[in-house]
């Protein structure tokens, strides 16, 4: 089913007539073990006359839906970030500089003093939910129309903590722009650092309202770094949100820092993105009369309600759903939200239209029309809490709606069912792993080669399934011959490598060179490290470049290395070691150890560069840290001679003694001579650091 055919029968399914009323649907549900245990338990008493469910301010007994919230809508969004500071001399202030994120642009750059730090952002600054709680959920049924009362409407409220989408890219441009900032620190005199964050505030109510603001706190990595105040504001009452302009209020705040923090901030922005609570602050907002508090109103609600939403594609919308029913002394359960959900849909909009839900024999059979078992393209999902349900018709309707536990109906492609399923199990997150391979399972036997790649890669690392090399290969081989290019150079990997199969080079050369005609780098680097060495081809250099070449062009950080290789012994090219110097910087500066510690080489000897031995140190070290026996060695040697570093015994042991216990044989044959010149108290400390090591380890890509 395609997204335009899903959104049609989303449209069309107000308007359709089902063989089952609510009615009979509520009739024919058997009632839960759990809530006929609780009703048993509980002595009969009335209801407090002034019972309010789902804390809207409706007594009950006058709201027509007393489970679903209902409350003026309000929504924020925070659309930038500014980091900024200024630059001091002795005789005057330089221009400003400062780091922008802002929502929906493409780049993150820093200004001012010519430096410029540039990456992808991506999309807009979100709430954790997914964006603000609730439009109207109706207009995604095509009813673009509706114009009826505002106690007629599906209402929404205040999503409270708003954070920005926070990838390793974003983190990776922070942590350059932190170094940035630290280095100017040190070089230059900075003053005035502060942090502004924008928000734009949208009225949907009738009313205008009024923000009293306080000042708001800033998170960073989850932790709170500062507060930031409004710059302006209107007049006594405070910040003028009216009710007639859609595209709402911008409103500043800022936060002045000093360096320390500054620096933490971009710290913490370097592991983890950036969000600010409103609830934290003690911020009002208000109708012109004064009365209420937007906030403190959404809060009550939110403490008593849980959260049922509908996504397909960029359409989402959601109810607040009360989690005890005041008016029977008993929890709501999954199935009467559900029901109450479709009842008010078709009481607002007549009795003939089709309950959004349809239940029969206590299972979720439909949902907006679409058969919840349709696997062809797509499949509706619900998430409950954090437990995944990829079949619907498995939901248990009679649990009980926990707060904190909101329930996500989602409409995913294949393909978006796959990408998050392969998410999960490259994250190792040991609650979701189960449930995604379970999915991969499900898509590889339906035939999606993508999943049957991943689901061989899950029995050749033994993820969820027995290592199997043998039922890995079958899974590779059948998305090999679909044309999927990473399970034909897997497939190559396997006869290369004899595992699941038998050896054979030349099918290994084959199933790569497939891989590589597709642009999969990592085969291509295989092909070409197959012509180097004569396996399954005729030994070629020049052809071994040419692959090799492919693949580093992509980026490809073990090409790169290999191409480097080639250009310092003059393979299959004329030798150039300056070129060699340049494949092997943009594989170091990948963090590709290999590449790390010949870069160092070459500083160390004046190769292709001016022989610098601190550089060669720095390179050293990098390669050292992720565990480079090799580079250890040479790292402990500069240590112990004073070359590029100050002399120091302590730290020559530690290298040392990480090299030897890898087994290198000249290491330990030195930590000997070493041992010699050193005190009993040196020889423990170094003993001590060594033990702590803990290699860094660098992501690499390829495999699933």
């Amino acid at each position: 089913m395609n997204a335009a055919r899903l959104l049609a029968l989303l449209a069309l399914s107000l308007y359709s007539v089902h063989s089952e009323s609510l009615a009979s649907v509520a009739e024919s549900a058997p009632a839960s073990s759990a809530s006929a245990s609780v009703a048993a338990a509980r002595p009969a008493q009335a209801a407090p006359a002034d019972a309010d469910s789902d804390g809207d301010g409706i007594p009950d007994a006058k709201d027509p839906y007393p489970i679903i919230a209902d409350f003026n809508l309000l929504t924020w969004d925070v659309h930038s970030l500014r980091f900024g500071w200024s630059i001091q001399t002795e005789a005057r202030v330089l221009e400003q500089s400062s780091l922008t994120w802002t929502a929906g642009q493409s780049e993150t750059k820093i200004e001012g003093d010519k430096n410029v730090i540039q990456g992808t952002v991506g999309a807009d600054i979100v709430g954790r939910s997914g964006g603000a709680m609730n439009s109207n959920p109706l207009q995604a049924f095509g009813l673009l129309n509706f114009t009826a009362s505002l106690e007629a409407r599906a209402k929404a409220g205040i999503s409270f903590q708003k954070e920005m989408e926070w990838g390793s890219k974003r983190q990776e441009e922070t942590r350059r722009a932190a170094e940035y900032f630290s280095k100017m620190t040190k070089e230059t005199r900075i003053s005035d650092p502060f942090l502004s964050v924008w928000i734009t505030f949208r009225n949907h109510s009738p009313d205008d309202l009024y923000l009293r603001p306080a000042p708001l706190p800033v998170f960073a990595s989850g932790r709170p770094v500062c507060s930031a105040s409004v710059v302006e504001q209107d007049g006594p009452d405070g910040l003028l949100i009216p009710a007639d302009r859609p595209e709402g209020v911008e409103v500043e705040f800022r936060a002045p820092l000093d360096t320390t923090t500054a620096q933490r901030l971009l710290a913490g922005l370097g592991s983890g993105g950036p969000s600010v609570d409103l609830a934290k602050s003690r911020s009002v907002i208000r109708r012109s009369d004064r009365s209420g508090d937007a906030i403190s109103a959404a809060k009550r609600i939110e403490g008593r309600t849980v959260e049922i939403s509908i996504s397909s594609g960029d359409v989402r919308w959601s109810w607040r759903i009360a989690h005890q029913d005041a008016r029977n002394l008993r929890p709501v359960t999954l199935r009467m939200a559900l029901d109450a959900i479709s009842a008010r849909l078709s009481q607002e909009f007549g009795p003939e239209r089709a309950p959004l839900f349809v239940i029969k024999n206590s299972k979720l059979s439909q949902l907006a029309a679409t058969d919840v078992g349709d696997r062809k393209n797509g499949l509706w999902e619900a998430t409950t809490g954090a437990v995944g349900v990829p079949d619907l018709r498995q939901l248990d309707l009679d649990q009980p709606l926990r707060i904190g536990a909101p329930t996500a109906f989602a409409y995913r492609t294949t393909n978006e069912r796959y990408q998050l399923a392969k998410g999960a199990v490259d994250s190792r997150d040991a609650n979701r792993v189960p449930s995604a391979v379970e999915v991969l399972r499900e898509l590889a036997e339906a035939g999606f080669a993508p999943a049957q790649r991943t689901y061989g890669f899950c029995y050749d690392n033994g993820i969820e399934r027995p290592q199997d090399h043998t039922e890995a290969h079958r899974w590779y081989m059948k998305a090999a011959e679909q044309g999927d290019a990473g399970a034909q150079r897997n497939v190559g990997v396997n006869y290369s490598l004899g595992e699941g199969v038998t050896r054979d080079d030349a099918q290994a050369v084959e199933w790569y060179r497939k891989a590589g005609w597709r642009g999969d780098a990592d085969a291509q680097c295989a092909l070409g490290f197959m012509y180097a060495e004569g396996r399954g081809v005729p030994k070629d250099d020049a052809q071994a470049v040419a692959w090799f070449r492919k693949a580093a062009e992509q980026g490809n950080a073990s090409a790169q290395f290999n191409l480097a290789l080639m250009y310092e012994a003059g393979r299959g090219v004329p030798k150039d070691e300056a070129q060699a110097v340049a494949w092997y910087r943009k594989a170091a500066e990948q963090g590709f150890a290999p590449a790390q510690h010949a870069l160092g080489l070459m500083y160390a000897e004046g190769l292709g560069v001016p022989k610098d031995e601190a550089q060669a140190v720095a390179w050293f070290r990098k390669a050292a840290e992720q565990g480079d026996a090799v580079a250890q060695y040479n790292l402990g040697a500069s240590y112990a001679e004073g070359r590029g570093v100050p002399k120091d015994l302590v730290q020559a042991h530690v290298w040392f003694s990480l090299s030897s216990i890898q087994g290198l044989k000249y290491a330990a044959e030195n930590l000997d001579t070493l041992a010699k010149l050193m005190t009993r108290g040196q020889i423990a400390e170094a003993e001590r650091l060594a033990r702590d090591f803990k290699p860094r380890v660098t992501p690499t890509g390829g495999g699933n």
